[in-house]
């Protein structure tokens, strides 16, 4: 009866949480922790854990994939998650490793991978071990990619059917390779209108655009999200930074806010920078192996 109870428990905790929130999915974990100091040499208590193990791994990569904030007080959750994959979980080792690609790089995955906690956690099993392991492996090879890269050339956002669009308004947007995201403080009964300007460019898998609003009872604001990206030489890089810093900010907001052609040098310097960290994690012949592999997914930086 009581391992009847633990795992219906567990899938009532994630019927009732409340979508966009982590807090619920911690629950979860934080309660099938506090039963494993019992799981001892008790082979009942540890087939309860797995199967509790089992439903809140599923849940909780379900859960993720709706929170949009990445940030740095998601890193005990992390943590803790982690820890419930290697001790009862370890076939879900693989999907973990997947989801954690996806991750922002530099405002997440990069600063997790150099979380003590996070590490120490990881580090407590063979099966934590080997996450680590490959994760770290990963990100210094798409920075060594980075940084081995020639210098003049940067990655920068395209859209190839920009033509197809005849309003005025968006085309220097469209066609600056130094902006991603054209968010625009605009009346809603407008936005169906500005939908229908850019559905060519929907269609051809080039953006991404929808209306939403920021804050109850707030303005409504349109945004339009480039979805790809090219690698170009700064010296033909298309650029209208200058001419868009006319743009009322309150109004309209273009995301990156800095040229291209000034954070590039930045970037560099950065990238090297958390290179040398992760290095500190890998083994020399690691460390020989980045030099070795061919320069490959230097996109999945930016």
């Amino acid at each position: 009866e009581f391992e009847k109870a633990f795992v219906e428990s567990t899938q009532k905790i994630f019927q009732f949480g409340r979508p966009g929130s982590y807090s619920y999915m911690e629950t979860a974990i934080d309660l099938i922790e506090k039963i494993h100091p019992s799981t001892r040499g008790d082979s009942d208590c540890s087939r309860v854990c797995v199967k509790m193990s089992t439903i809140a791994c599923d849940e909780v990569f379900k859960g993720l994939e709706v929170i949009t904030q990445q940030r740095s007080y998601l890193f005990r959750f992390y943590t803790k998650f982690i820890r419930l994959i290697a001790n009862f979980c370890p076939a879900m080792a693989p999907r973990f490793e997947t989801f954690a690609k996806k991750l922002d790089f530099e405002q997440m995955l990069y600063p997790l991978l150099n979380d003590g906690n996070f590490r120490s956690s990881a580090s407590s099993s063979d099966v934590g071990k080997n996450i680590l392991s490959r994760l770290t492996k990963h990100c210094a090879q798409l920075l060594h990619s980075c940084v081995s890269s020639d210098p003049d050339v940067v990655t920068a956002w395209t859209v190839p059917n920009a033509h197809a669009c005849q309003s005025e308004k968006f085309r220097q947007f469209l066609q600056n390779q130094c902006k991603e995201k054209f968010d625009w403080q605009v009346r809603k009964s407008d936005h169906v209108r500005l939908q229908q300007e850019l559905q060519a460019l929907v269609d051809a898998g080039d953006i991404t655009c929808k209306s939403y609003q920021p804050y109850r009872g707030g303005a409504y604001r349109f945004i339009i999200t480039k979805l790809k990206t090219c690698r170009v030489r700064l010296n033909v890089l298309s650029c209208s930074c200058s001419s868009s810093s006319d743009y009322d900010e309150k109004k309209i907001a273009q995301h990156p806010k800095d040229c291209l052609r000034d954070t590039s040098k930045v970037k560099r310097a950065k990238d090297e920078e958390m290179l040398q960290s992760l290095k500190a994690y890998l083994t020399p012949e690691e460390i020989r192996g980045l030099s070795s592999q061919k320069r490959k997914a230097v996109d999945a930086l930016g």
